[in-house]
This record gives structure tokens, C-alpha cells and sequence, in this order.
């Protein structure tokens, strides 16, 4: 199933796994996925999110998923009817971008787009939307046109302030710098 898995994508799945041991859930679920894409991947995380969020995502994940159940760790785990509809909607990402493999970003696309599971419940209370996230994923960050150094995230698509025409950052209104010039430091 995952021949078409770049290296980073399968360890996804692998922390994946991890964590719904953990959390002792009898099946992979939506929100063991996005903690899986937040170790492998949390720069694309913070760029859908933020820094505040992507720090607190686990506990939101928690508080949404109730506490841990004490399962061994021995059990094979199968994938819920939403991760495999993730999995679906991840190589449909990759035929969509004209790629032969499924990388992280696909599967945080796919993410996004399933609608049921805590991941979903997540995205949706921080307004993160398919066309959003889209956008915001476009490039990973250090490719972004601009930065914002209080989200500390790339920013796909800035505003222009009305009053002074600086180009600010959509989620917090701060002045943006160049990604070249934050890249420098």
C-alpha cells in the first residue's frame, strides 16, 4: 500500500502508529495521523497553524479525543475508514501537483480535506480550509514569497495594509519581511 511513500511520508505512518498506541486506541485514527505529520513535518504544521498552535497541538488533540485507554503495544493496528480516505485523498494531491510519490505534504493535504475525525475538528476551529491550506503548502517555508516573524511561519498571502500599503500578515497584522531577507537573519 505504501510503495508510492517518499521516506518522510511512511515515517508519518510509522508515528502514526506510534501514537495510537499510545493513546491506546484499537485503530489508527485522523488525529494520530496529524501528530504524525507534527513530528515528522512540523514546519508544515506551523505553516497551517502557527507556532502557538502547532506547540499546543497535542494537547488540544487530547481534550478533543478523550484520555488515553491502555491497549498493548503488541496489537497490529488497522487504519479507520477516515485514515484510509486520508490515504486516498493523499495520492489524489499527488496526481493533482504531477507527482509520481506521495510526500508529508500530500498527506497533511489529505488531512484537510477528510471531513470526520478529530484532525477535521481541529482544521475547522482554526479555519484552516482546503483552499487555505492549499496555498499555504504551495511552498514549504525558507520558499515563501514573505515571513512573518510573530507567527514565525511563511506566508503564501499576505494583505496590504489600507492606510500605509505595507504588506502584512493575513493571521496577525504584523509587517511582513521578505523570505529572502529572514532567510539571511
Amino acid at each position: 500500500m505504501f510503495e508510492r511513500y517518499t521516506e518522510g511520508a511512511r515515517r508519518i505512518v510509522f508515528f502514526a502508529r506510534h501514537e495510537a498506541s499510545q493513546a491506546g486506541s484499537p485503530l489508527i485514527e485522523t488525529e494520530h495521523l496529524l501528530l504524525g505529520v507534527q513530528r515528522q513535518a512540523r514546519r508544515l504544521i506551523t505553516s497551517l497553524f502557527g507556532r502557538e498552535v502547532a506547540d499546543n497541538l497535542r494537547n488540544e488533540i487530547e481534550e478533543r479525543a478523550g484520555p488515553p485507554i491502555i491497549v498493548s503495544a503488541a496489537v497490529d493496528l488497522p487504519l479507520s475508514n477516515s485514515c484510509n480516505r486520508v490515504f486516498a485523498y493523499a495520492a489524489e494531491e499527488a496526481e493533482r501537483a504531477g507527482e509520481k510519490n506521495i510526500d508529508e505534504i500530500h498527506i497533511l493535504l489529505g488531512l484537510v480535506r477528510e471531513e470526520h475525525g478529530v484532525a477535521a475538528e481541529i482544521f475547522h476551529a482554526h479555519d484552516v480550509t482546503m483552499e487555505f491550506a492549499r496555498e499555504a503548502l504551495k511552498a514549504v517555508p525558507g520558499k515563501f514569497q514573505f515571513y512573518c516573524p510573530r507567527c514565525v511561519r511563511g506566508v503564501a498571502s499576505p494583505l496590504t495594509c489600507g492606510k500605509c500599503s505595507a504588506t502584512i500578515c493575513r493571521v496577525c497584522g504584523t509587517p511582513l519581511e521578505s523570505s529572502n531577507r529572514a532567510a539571511l537573519g
